[in-house]
């Protein structure tokens, strides 16, 4: 490619010695079925993968989720390793209930076996999940499962099965549906024997069936910049958060969290917007902004969160009218639609949400008292908030997390947000810290930072204030962030944290952590304990209950990726100006990075490549032929970028 002859002739400083990848990988590949080894990828599976006993916990397993917009399951969380949990269709939006686990086992005489190993994992870049049960005696249990036109698909091979039933699962009926997995249960022999199930149609074929889903899968990351390091785990965690954003975006475009909720909420949008413009995927950012809206026309409401199944609408009501937060303190999470639309502006220059009333309507609507916000009362924080605070935070004061966001909001829209700045450095900044909570009488703030607020300022505000407070308070050996007595927190953190130091010398440490913190199939969940695990108090088998808390995470994981994609490229694209700024890093003693298809407003691409030293670091920017010229800069060393050429720049330490 040309951008490698922009980077080409001797190395200017010395190569670095030692290169450190992240430790994970989750057992061997599981093997390919011979009558499908003509589908080579499914071999090659992501390092991102589950292997055990299948008799852990849930916490120490990972969330594996398969999904088209219209049907959905979890794989992975329960034993056997292929239950298929927080199963909903036709429709993403769940009505009664999810359906109840559905688990393939294995019995002898009526009885289960019991199990004794299990794996799970996804081949790359597909929404394909593989599972195998090892069982007592030596008989294997594999599928590979899918989602393929409205229905859940399970290739079913078992080894070593002389004399053994299978046991399916059915799910139940839900909102008048009831599923079944239709298809011959062969009598099982000493030879493999497999077979395809399908839990809401006829079978189909297989092979059919998966080529169509691995074609879909491409289709959609074909648009992405792909990031390609020296390390296969982080290549792996990128990739995966996408198609985890695409396992869970409903029909209309919304990215929804099926594990627990279903639904649409305004401030879930945060992690797949982030990622999704990070990442050049516009179509499906854009897509994700405007059904926020239509749906807010159609139910003529701004509401904290929506059924995937309100009815749309393009005709905009009267916003100063409409209901606004009903059943919550009007505040908080409509400043999230204004300050994703701004994000969006600002790397493509144009709009998606092109409606200024409605926009205006988020900010000035909310609640505001002599300055100050209060506390939604859903913010996730706020469990791990209640238990260092004694009480749950929106019964005790102010919120600086709701401030935040407002002014970052109404500064994007040109609304003078002055008064609000000054009370909010008036009444949280004390100390050399922004605390969370200031107490509603005496307005005295609690006397500690507090990981999922104090770093809020660096990240909407650009206010790097605090963040020394926050390492100095908070910072723990592995590089996680936790308040004393906390009972964990929530999956964003590890993201804030990379994001506020990642200039700095703790940065690696906090990109490191991502590592440490991420489940074994690459996700960040809704609350993790000290340990780092994830927080799981409850599961309902009979899938009318809900989990507790949720996994699979879309808002915490696309945080936490789309700061792992900055903090690697360190592109600041403002495309109303036509202006790139570069500041990547290369950690770990990596050689180099490269990143393919990275976007440069709505329609230009480039590529870039950099190169590790000793000594410094060498950045090389290729455009594609497409587009205007461009100012591209790597410190303050600016130049002219036009369409088809390529620039190259050396930066010592």
């Amino acid at each position: 490619m040309f951008f490698l002859l922009a980077c080409a002739g001797e190395p200017p400083w010395t190569p670095t010695a030692t290169v450190r990848l992240w430790a994970n990988g989750g057992g061997e590949p599981i093997p390919v079925p011979s009558e499908l080894a003509h589908l080579g990828w499914l071999g090659d599976v992501s390092t991102w993968r589950y292997a055990g006993t299948g008799t852990e916990g849930r916490a120490e397993r990972g969330s594996f989720g398969i999904g088209d917009g219209t049907t959905f399951a979890l794989i992975g969380l329960d034993e056997p390793p292929n239950t298929l949990t927080n199963a909903v269709g036709p429709g993403y939006q769940r009505g009664e209930g999810f359906y109840a686990d559905m688990p393939l086992v294995l019995c002898r005489d009526g009885e289960p076996l019991p199990l004794v190993g299990a794996r799970v994992q996804r081949p790359r870049g597909t929404g394909v999940v593989r599972t195998r049960a090892e069982w007592e005696g030596g008989a294997l249990l594999d599928t590979i499962d899918l989602v393929h036109d409205g229905a859940i698909v399970r290739y079913v091979t078992v080894s070593g099965g002389e004399g053994l039933e299978l046991l399916v699962g059915e799910g139940g009926t839900r909102d008048g549906v009831t599923l079944n997995a239709l298809g011959d249960v062969p009598v099982f022999t000493a030879e493999p024997v497999s077979f395809t199930l399908a839990y809401g149609a006829e079978p189909p074929q297989i092979a059919e069936a998966l080529a169509a889903s691995e074609a879909q899968t491409a289709a959609f990351l074909a648009g992405a910049a792909r990031l390609l390091t020296p390390d296969p785990a982080v290549n792996d965690l990128y990739q995966g958060m996408l198609l985890t954003h695409l396992m869970q975006t409903d029909t209309s475009g919304t990215v929804s969290p099926m594990s627990r909720y279903t639904s649409g909420w305004l401030r879930d949008a945060e992690g797949p917007t982030r990622l999704y413009v990070a990442a050049g995927l516009f179509d499906q950012a854009a897509a994700t902004l405007t059904d926020t809206y239509r749906v807010s026309a159609g139910q003529a409401a701004i509401a904290n969160s929506f059924s995937l199944d309100t009815p749309r609408s393009d005709t905009p009501p009267d916003w100063n009218a409409v209901p606004f937060m009903d059943g919550r303190n009007p505040v908080e999470a409509p400043s999230y639609p204004v300050i994703h639309e701004a994000m969006y502006r600002r790397a493509t220059g144009e709009s998606a949400i092109a409606d200024e009333a409605f926009l205006r309507a988020c900010v000035e609507r909310q609640a505001i008292d002599a300055g100050l916000l209060g506390f939604s009362g859903d913010e996730t924080f706020r469990y791990t908030l209640a238990l260092p605070l004694g009480a749950m935070p929106e019964d005790v004061g102010w919120s600086a997390n709701s401030a935040f966001l407002w002014i970052a909001a109404a500064e994007s829209l040109g609304i003078d947000a002055s008064t609000v700045r000054e009370r909010t450095e008036e009444v949280f900044y004390a100390d050399g810290y922004w605390s969370p909570v200031a107490a509603y009488d005496t307005l005295e703030p609690y006397p500690a930072p507090f990981e999922d607020v104090s770093l809020g300022a660096a990240r909407l505000l650009g206010d790097e204030r605090g963040i020394d407070a926050v390492l100095d308070t908070l910072l723990r050996s592995d590089g996680t962030l936790l308040t004393d007595g906390a009972v964990g927190y929530t999956g964003m953190v590890p993201g804030y944290l990379l994001a506020a130091v990642k200039d700095g010398p703790e940065g690696e440490a906090a990109f490191n952590a991502l590592a440490t913190v991420a489940t074994p199939s690459g996700h960040f969940e809704e609350v993790h304990t000290p340990d780092n695990l994830p927080l799981q108090l409850t599961h309902d088998a009979d899938g009318y209950g809900a989990d507790v808390t949720a996994r699979y995470r879309p808002w915490e994981g696309g945080v936490v990726v789309a700061a792992m994609f900055d903090y690697l490229v360190g592109a600041d694209v403002n495309a109303p100006e036509q202006r790139l700024r570069l500041s990547p890093h290369l950690p770990n003693g990596w050689p180099e990075l490269v990143v393919e298809n990275l976007p440069l407003g709505r329609d230009g691409r480039y590529d870039l490549r950099v190169e590790g030293y000793v000594e410094g670091m060498v950045v090389c920017v290729d455009r594609h032929a497409d587009g205007p010229a461009w100012t591209a800069c790597v410190g303050e060393d600016c130049r002219e970028l036009a369409a088809g050429e390529a620039e190259r720049w050396v930066v010592a330490r």
